[in-house]
């Protein structure tokens, strides 16, 4: 069993204008609506002046978000690229709903003065009876309330100056029908971001975990924990990392702030509650938190905590022990106040200006590829440097080799010249020495028989003493005088029996 470590956050999105525009910039970073650049909500005029281009940094990779899913309130999961531009605005719209603002306040004013009169005519006696009774029956409702059939019923009864009590009860209902949707306080919940992600340090790939699964799996963990409320939309972003990564996308789930079935905007209510039941399960009741939701900002951390404690036990046996993973739970306790401050005030800020998301893990990988490529340039810096010292090494010793070359073709060119010289002097001593055995000595005597008898010995003596480019000349003059047997004998270097003959020959 593989350990690993899960992210699980959540993020309210109130009904005020400062909750209403986070909301808006989350929306849009979801459902990836290129917001031009003048609808940058994080930046305040005077920053949209004075910041250049370079400043709205990208959030996500272009060239993956084909990978992005969205599950629509049907429960169909479609391609987020799938969806136009017209229908990613109007679910954005829908969630964040009309914007409340002094309209509103109008309208509870007015209610609160027909109110007023309404109660004072019946505890006054200026309304008596059914009409009391009904006036009682329509103050007490939370629903909505048909107009025209309860003004008909009011009017059906007798009373003084109808026409001015019929106005009131008009008034009333009208702006009653109206605020019905609104919650009381404008601080209250419209809905709830949830994020769930495995950070890419576990590095765990969509094929071990899959996306769909990792989808079903918050599905049904809120589902079944705050069945009353909604999922209004769930999306699955796979391009919020480098195109030669490959590791598991992350998962936001909107989940509606009113309550399914009384249309109260108690979500913050029901999640203690749910709380509670789970400390009360693991035997920890005296950690129970106040389910009226009045807490104090420490009190309320206690919120997330619990549910990231609900969340991981959930994930665990429903995901991962069936992957052959463990999600280990990081307990606050051991996370320091400064970590948890810049954590908090990472949150309040846009997606294209905290320290952790694409556009910062784009900067990194290009600071450690021009690190890697400094250094790969001093590294071919100190290779060429001994390139060039082996070339200066190979140039002097080609020019060695070049004068060496030299010295053999003008020795070579000497020798050639010496054996030229001795090829003309053996010649000259063979011409010499056959003019003087054949001419002078023995041809002039008419006796050429004599020669080989006379001189072969001769011949030989030259042969061993004088130098060896000579002897070829004589070894040529012993062929000429056709002497085979001498021939035979100086090929074996077996002169003994010359030798003999040599003693045995007399003038």
């Amino acid at each position: 069993m593989s350990l690993i470590s899960v992210f699980f956050s959540i993020f309210n999105c109130t009904m005020n204008k400062n909750g209403r525009a986070m909301g808006n910039t989350s929306l849009a970073h979801s459902l990836r609506i290129n917001a031009p650049k003048g609808n940058v909500l994080h930046l305040n005029e005077l920053e949209k002046i004075s910041h250049s281009d370079s400043h709205y940094l990208p959030e996500w990779n272009e060239e993956l978000t084909q990978n992005n899913l969205i599950a629509l309130p049907d429960g169909n999961v479609v391609a987020l690229d799938s969806l136009s531009d017209e229908q990613k605005h109007s679910l954005k719209e829908r969630l964040l709903g009309p914007e409340k603002g002094r309209a509103d306040d109008k309208r509870r004013k007015v209610k609160s003065k027909a109110k007023n009169k309404l109660n004072k005519w019946v505890t006054g006696g200026a309304l008596l009876g059914e009409a009391a009774e009904f006036i009682v029956q329509i103050l007490s409702s939370e629903d909505t309330i048909d107009i025209c059939q309860a003004l008909n019923t009011f009017e059906s009864f007798d009373m003084t100056r109808k026409d001015q009590r019929v106005k009131q009860l008009f008034n009333y209902l009208e702006t009653h029908n109206k605020l019905i949707p609104v919650p009381r306080t404008r601080n209250a919940t419209k809905f709830q971001e949830v994020l769930f992600k495995i950070p890419a340090v576990n590095n765990i790939s969509a094929e071990q975990v899959s996306h769909l699964d990792m989808m079903g799996a918050l599905k049904q963990f809120i589902s079944s924990h705050y069945p009353d409320y909604p999922i209004e939309m769930m999306i699955l972003h796979d391009d919020e990392r480098l195109t030669n990564e490959n590791h598991v996308g992350h998962v936001h789930a909107y989940i509606s702030g009113m309550n399914s079935i009384t249309g109260n905007y108690d979500l913050r209510v029901a999640q203690i509650k749910r709380i509670n039941v789970y400390l009360r399960e693991n035997g920890q009741s005296d950690e129970c938190l106040n389910e009226s939701g009045r807490m104090t900002k420490k009190q309320s951390s206690k919120i997330t905590y619990h549910m990231q404690r609900m969340f991981n036990d959930y994930i665990n046996k429903h995901l991962f022990e069936p992957c052959g993973l463990r999600a280990e739970f990081n307990d606050k306790t051991q996370i320091d106040n400064e970590r948890l401050a810049r954590m908090k005030k990472e949150s309040k800020k846009s997606k294209s200006s905290r320290e952790f998301q694409f556009a910062t893990q784009v900067i990194e990988k290009a600071k450690e590829a021009e690190v890697t490529l400094l250094k790969t340039q001093q590294m071919q810096s100190i290779a060429d440097e001994q390139l060039a010292n082996t070339k200066r090494k190979l140039a002097k010793k080609e020019s060695r080799l070049i004068i060496l070359d030299e010295n053999i073709a003008q020795r070579e060119g000497m020798l050639a010249q010496i054996e030229g010289r001795e090829r003309k002097v053996a010649s000259i001593m063979f011409s010499m020495l056959e003019g003087l055995a054949s001419r002078t000595f023995f041809r002039a005597q008419k006796q050429p028989e004599l020669t080989k008898k006379f001189f072969t010995p001769i011949v030989y003596k030259f042969t061993e003493y004088l130098p060896a480019f000579l002897q070829p000349a004589f070894q040529r003059l012993v062929t000429v005088l056709e002497d085979k047997e001498l021939v035979n004998k100086l090929a074996e270097n077996n002169h003994d029996e010359l030798n003999r003959k040599d003693d045995d020959l007399s003038m």
